[in-house]
């Protein structure tokens, strides 16, 4: 079955290789901004998901490789010019050296990225890729962090490691860690769950979005695994504070209240305010209605559910009160919301 998987992706890259259509589609895009400067510049910064992901898609994957038209092909003036990419993502992001050896640039230092290592980036870390045109390819596993908020974060509670980054990527406004490096052997169940997300991503079958939702955590649970083997770590059964509360919150969001959460936690609600705040940069109430917004974005955009019922879902007792809060956060009622995505089917 794996030599199967593996000479079924080595195709499909072949083809991606052949026919890259991310690559002509940003190209485009990256023409149009160029049109507004103020905005190029700020895209040439940020990554926003807008432009990386089409409307129908929660996890992207690309094969990053120098195309036909790159400017340069001698190793050395390839990586002074991709240095003048330097750029961070509204995305999560994950990197896979699928074949040769690849250079990634962050905190004023490089990185020799070798085939079969896996490197997982948070939102926050600004960095340039170097992928030389000798045959090297690297894999790139990207998704939305809405999408991550709305339907892994409940997945992977669990699981201390990705947990705690993932957490500290969204909502931490201190010094984090800003990567994670893995080292994937042939064979390893990690390396079958890539393969299984770049196959059901190419494929696009049904339901091959919720199928690599769930690969990508299953994932990060044999990352995990592999980190702890590596490092020869004991996993601690005692989670940071603020990691527990947050993981309750998105457990009972649509009914918890900071009295509520003070009566589980056996602390004041001052000082769970405080430690939220702190944490999230957001008050209790901020923090919760985000959470909110982000599940109803993805139920607008991922189900036909009735709209009514996506407020009860969400904890609202009148379908009036949810749709002023949405258009406030999102500029759209839920119904335009809805329509956007249901017109890119059509």
């Amino acid at each position: 079955m794996y030599d199967c998987l593996k000479q079924e992706v080595e195709q499909l890259i072949a083809a991606m290789n052949q026919n890259p259509t991310h690559i002509l589609r940003w190209r485009k895009q990256e023409e149009e901004l160029k049109k507004t400067p103020e905005l190029y510049l700020e895209h040439k910064n940020i990554y926003s998901e807008e432009f990386v992901f089409q409307p129908e898609e929660d996890i992207m994957v690309y094969p990053d490789f120098p195309y036909t038209g790159y400017p340069v092909t001698d190793l050395e003036e390839q990586k002074k010019f991709e240095q003048t990419y330097f750029h961070r993502h509204e995305f999560f992001e994950l990197f896979y050296i699928y074949e040769g050896t690849c250079y990634c640039y962050f905190n004023e230092k490089e990185y020799v990225l070798e085939k079969g290592s896996a490197w997982i980036f948070n939102t926050q870390c600004r960095h340039a890729i170097v992928v030389p045109n000798d045959g090297s390819l690297l894999v790139n596993i990207i998704v939305r962090k809405s999408t991550f908020i709305a339907t892994m974060l409940n997945i992977i509670q669990q699981n201390d490691l990705f947990l705690e980054f993932f957490l500290n990527s969204i909502y931490s406004n201190q010094d984090q860690p800003r990567y994670m490096k893995f080292n994937i052997h042939p064979g390893d169940m990690a390396e079958f769950y890539i393969f299984n997300i770049i196959r059901e991503y190419y494929q696009k079958s049904r339901y091959s979005q919720s199928a690599m939702k769930l690969s990508f955590s299953s994932l990060l649970i044999e990352l995990s695994r592999l980190y702890y083997e590596t490092h020869h770590l004991i996993k601690n059964d005692v989670k940071p504070n603020i990691v527990e509360i947050i993981s309750y919150i998105s457990d009972h969001f649509s009914t918890v209240t900071l009295k509520s959460l003070s009566e589980h936690f056996h602390y004041s609600t001052a000082y769970l305010s405080r430690c939220i705040s702190n944490y999230t940069n957001m008050t209790f109430s901020e923090y919760v209605n985000q959470y909110k917004m982000d599940k109803a974005r993805y139920l607008l955009k991922n189900s036909e559910l009735p709209i009514d019922q996506i407020a009860h879902l969400l904890g609202y007792h009148q379908r009036s009160s949810f749709e002023k809060e949405f258009k406030k956060l999102a500029g759209k009622t839920p119904s335009q919301y809805r329509k956007i995505f249901s017109d890119t089917y059509l």
